[in-house]
């Protein structure tokens, strides 16, 4: 899937704290955008900052 700026969807999504004390937390995506990005749990997703937001891109392989 390719996205243009004009086509993205804006998502929200809160941190959830993982509970163990380790201050690690978790994220748990809308099983619409998951749908949508053709995502499935156990894929490797990398994670970058570009313009001070988040982006989230499928690891291929």
């Amino acid at each position: 899937m390719s996205l243009t700026e004009k086509s993205l969807d804006k998502w929200e999504a809160t941190l959830i704290d993982a509970g163990d004390g380790s201050g690690d937390g978790y994220v748990e995506f809308p099983k619409e955008l998951l749908e949508k990005l053709n995502w499935h749990e156990g894929d490797a997703i990398n994670i970058d900052i570009v313009n001070e937001q988040l982006l989230l891109t499928k690891v291929n392989g």
